[in-house]
């Protein structure tokens, strides 16, 4: 058959100035020849062809890099951040209602009044745990393997003097504990000969994170504004909990009506105490997770957003999560607090009916899991902090990067919390040891004045210490899971660092995307254009 004529189809041609304003509309780039590219959309909008999954993996960091709340950011486990804001006004309620009544019986505790020598070395103790912090911040940052070494070795000698002192005993139980002692510090030796070659991996990880604190001193005012929350809520929720244990007596004391409702009242009581010991632990908590949602925002910002970040990247991260994220970060303490709060009640209940094995178990069973759901939450809101996801999804990211390098996980965990414990003590000791002198001869060898006080300033050093150790642990726990969640992305923007990851540590298992021969890992626009 012949082929049909072709039909050619004319269509009037464009202005200009049409033509010059579409062609002005799209992102210009200088330094391609190929004029295709300079029609690619803008670094900030979403992969064609990109599937709700892969928009729901991408970093909350990403996707707020224009300046505005990104559309898919919702609130997560809104009810949970509700009942949170309800218990700390019946906290509130429980405290006054029981402040009443007792304060009628004229039973309220009193306080003691800290002297006026005690206030000043107290403030003095905070200058000085001040800058030993910022002295500590500047080792990691540069001596951060040989500080590694210095505390797993501290560790091992603290082992064997201990057991070769009780050896010397001359005694049987004290026999037997030695020999305990020098066999766990045998098993410490081999632990540090079998992961010497990741030793390498976690001092990059503590001198990179040393550097972003130093940089970014905000993540250490949350945390210090943190502090002072906690400190107000302890005051609250010790009047609320001492009217409550007053008021608990009141019950135990008054004489009977020949009734059931004296029980009834004291069992409430009971059950009040109770409660209030779970909101305790749960404000604890949530306000903990918090500055760790917010370092981790920040770490997060740093990595994918490097060197295009905010100026100000910890205000953000903490406003996801006191917004969006807040009700993923209730519902992950909460379940720490119950498990905290179960274990303290079974701890009191055993003591008061004597030892038991099937008591021994629970105890056992419930500090067990308390270790272990503290720290599965600890990487479970790194990924809310990340990813803005609900507490379950977060939940399952954390178990699959457990399962795929749960063992590079634990190793690192315990060198650099090893390092982190060695800075408390140290800074609680240096603040013993100079204050403490200062105080005996300030209170003329007065055992009851400058013994308090250097306990006291022991505390603020090694709190102040804490402080510093919670923000840096926070912040090398979310450079680890952005490492192992894309490391591609730490390969594009810092390639240096980059290479001395690599290089400390080969055996960081890479995601299932990211093995030889699959296929990437679908990625933010952003990270892409980086």
């Amino acid at each position: 058959h012949p082929r049909p004529p072709k039909r050619t189809v004319h269509f009037p041609p464009l202005p200009t100035s049409t033509m010059s304003a579409a062609y002005e509309s799209f992102p210009q780039s200088p330094q391609s020849d190929n004029v295709a590219q300079s029609y690619a959309p803008t670094v900030h909008a979403a992969p064609q062809g990109a599937s709700a999954q892969q928009e729901l993996e991408r970093p909350m960091v990403e996707k707020e890099a224009r300046g505005g709340p990104a559309p898919t950011a919702r609130y997560r486990d809104v009810p949970f951040a509700l009942l949170f804001l309800l218990q700390l006004v019946a906290v509130a309620i429980v405290a006054i209602a029981n402040g009443k009544r007792v304060s009628s019986q004229g039973l309220l505790p009193g306080a003691g009044i800290m002297s006026a020598g005690m206030l000043r070395i107290c403030t003095v103790a905070c200058v000085v745990s001040a800058v030993f912090a910022t002295c500590w911040l500047a080792l990691l940052r540069r001596h951060a393997r040989s500080l590694i070494w210095l505390s797993a070795g501290s560790s091992v000698a603290l082992y064997a003097a201990t057991a070769i002192w009780l050896l010397t005993g001359h005694h049987g139980a004290a026999t037997t504990v030695g020999l305990g002692l020098l066999a766990m510090a045998a098993a410490q030796c081999y632990y540090l000969y079998c992961v010497r070659e990741r030793v390498a991996f976690s001092a990059v990880l503590l001198s990179t994170v040393a550097s972003l604190v130093q940089s970014h001193p905000a993540m250490l005012t949350v945390a210090l504004a943190a502090l002072v929350v906690c400190v107000l809520w302890i005051v609250v929720w010790s009047v609320a909990v001492a009217c409550t244990l007053h008021a608990r007596a009141l019950d135990v004391l008054r004489p009977s009506n020949g009734g059931g409702d004296d029980h009834v009242g004291y069992g409430a009581q009971g059950g009040l105490v109770f409660l209030l010991v779970v909101s305790f632990y749960w404000t604890v908590h949530v306000v903990k997770n918090v500055v760790h949602v917010a370092v981790a925002g920040t770490v997060g910002s740093w990595y994918f957003l490097s060197p295009q970040a905010s100026a100000d990247p910890t205000k953000r991260s903490l406003q996801r999560a006191l917004t969006t994220s807040f009700g993923s970060v209730c519902l992950g303490s909460l379940v720490v607090s119950v498990i905290r709060a179960l274990r303290l009640g079974a701890s009191a209940m055993s003591r008061r009916a004597g030892p038991g094995v099937v008591r021994s178990c629970l105890l056992c069973a419930l500090g067990f899991l308390d270790v272990l759901v503290r720290f599965f939450n600890h990487y479970a809101f790194t990924h809310v902090a990340l990813y803005g996801k609900h507490f379950t999804s977060a939940s399952r990211d954390c178990w699959a990067l457990l399962v795929r390098c749960g063992v590079d996980v634990l190793v690192q965990k315990d060198m650099v919390g090893s390092v982190l414990a060695m800075g408390c003590l140290v800074g609680g000791l240096v603040n013993a040891l100079c204050l403490g002198a200062w105080a005996r001869g300030f209170f003329h060898g007065d055992v009851h004045e400058w013994l308090p006080t250097a306990g006291l300033v022991f505390m603020i050093g090694a709190g102040a210490q804490l402080l510093v150790s919670s923000v840096v642990e926070s912040a090398v726990s979310a450079l680890y899971v952005c490492y192992a969640e894309d490391p591609n992305a730490l390969a594009t923007v810092n390639p240096e660092l980059y290479a001395c990851f690599v290089n400390a540590n080969h055996a960081v298992p890479l995601p299932a995307a990211q093995e030889e021969g699959a296929a990437p890992r679908a990625r933010g626009p952003l990270a892409q254009a980086l």
